[in-house]
Parts: C-alpha cells; sequence; structure tokens
C-alpha cells in the first residue's frame, strides 16, 4: 500500500470514528431532553423528516453491519465493484441469450444463492485447473485464489486481469462458506460469471494450439 492510500484510509477511519461520536452524543442528547421534557411530543412527520436527513450521514456505519433478513450489505458493492472491474480488464464477454441450462440455473440462485455462487466458483475452478495442467503445474492441493496466482507467475493473466480475477472469486470464497447473500446479488454475480467462463474457455484453447502444432 502506498503511502497516498494509507493516508487516505486514516482518513477514512476518522472520519467514521467522528460520525460514531456524533451519533452517540447526539443519541445522549435527546436522551436527556426527553428526561427533562418527558411531555415533549414530536410528532411522526417530524420525526421522519430528522430520520430521513440523518441516514445519508449514517451509511458508512452501516457497510459492515449484519442483519439475517437483509444480509451483508457491503456484498453486493463489493460485487459491483469486481464486475466493473472485470469489464474494465475485458474478462467478460457480451451478454447472449440464457441457454436452457443457464435459465435452470436461475431458479436454484433464486431458490438457494450461496450454492449457486458455489457453483459457479466450481466452473471457475475447473477452467483454471485445466489451464495450469496444459502449463504442467500440479493442481490437486491449490484452489483458485491459488491457480490464478501462479497462471499470473506463467503468463497467462496480466497482473491487472489477475487482481478483478482474485476480487470476484474472493467474493464466490464468501459464499461458499456461508455468507448471507441476497437473491439479486447472486443472480448479477451468476450473470457475471456466465460471461467470465467464455473468457477463461478462450484461455484454455490458446494454450493448447501449440502443442497441436506440434503433433
Amino acid at each position: 500500500m502506498t503511502d497516498q492510500a494509507e493516508d487516505q484510509t486514516s482518513v477514512n477511519h476518522k472520519g467514521v470514528k467522528r460520525l460514531r461520536q456524533f451519533v452517540t452524543i447526539g443519541a445522549l442528547g435527546l436522551a436527556i431532553v426527553h428526561l427533562v421534557w418527558p411531555n415533549l411530543a414530536i410528532d411522526p412527520i417530524t420525526l421522519g423528516l430528522v430520520i430521513i436527513a440523518i441516514i445519508p450521514w449514517l451509511s458508512p456505519l452501516f457497510k459492515s453491519i449484519d442483519i439475517p433478513w437483509l444480509g451483508k450489505f457491503e456484498f453486493q458493492e463489493q460485487l459491483q465493484r469486481a464486475t466493473l472491474r472485470m469489464e474494465a480488464e475485458n474478462l467478460l464477454v457480451p451478454a447472449v441469450s440464457p441457454s436452457p441450462a443457464q435459465a435452470a440455473a436461475h431458479l436454484v440462485t433464486i431458490q438457494n444463492p450461496n450454492l449457486a455462487l458455489a457453483n459457479l466458483r466450481f466452473e471457475i475452478q475447473t477452467r483454471l485447473v485445466t489451464i495450469a495442467k496444459s502449463k504442467g503445474l500440479e493442481t490437486r492441493r491449490y484452489g483458485p485464489s491459488q491457480l490464478i496466482r501462479f497462471l499470473t507467475q506463467e503468463g497467462i493473466f496480466t497482473h491487472p486481469e489477475s487482481s478483478a480475477l482474485q476480487e470476484f472469486v474472493s467474493l464466490l470464497n464468501s459464499a461458499a462458506h456461508g455468507a448471507t447473500v441476497a437473491p439479486d446479488a447472486a443472480n448479477h454475480a451468476v450473470q457475471a460469471g456466465n460471461r467470465l467462463l467464455p473468457w477463461l474457455d478462450q484461455k484454455v484453447s490458446n494454450k493448447s494450439k501449440p502443442d497441436e502444432t506440434k503433433s
């Protein structure tokens, strides 16, 4: 991490800390007002407007809050960022009409988002293993993250491609290990995955051509 990035991170932490202090002081102040003037009435409209006014300022505090029925707020944001990074590195082929298999997988995504993302992780790993075997690399003991790193060292992926892939795979790993995932977030990931897999298939084809030429 560069000095500039570290400075920015420090500033962000200080900002969140001050915001927490403000919220705490504000809540204590309201409690004191209620104790001093217990009969003071606040109509619902005023209360609602006050809540609407402060919600945008509290968003940094909500990013890592887990609520069982809402899932992890941060997952959707991270997923969108990962998809944009893959788009920027041209890892996603143009979207096409879903195949019957993909349409059936959509039902799984709705019913069991974590299972759908675990399946996508497996599909990605299968292609990474195929590419690694074409380079004579050991694959049995390694997961997708290690395979991406090794293939980057072999020059199959560029460092920006590797970084974008790692970010996406990391989110799939979280889902496979039980992170709370909303169906719409899982559907977004599966759609991105369906566009990523053909790109990996192209890598497999490209690496098999030299062997075919030699034979």
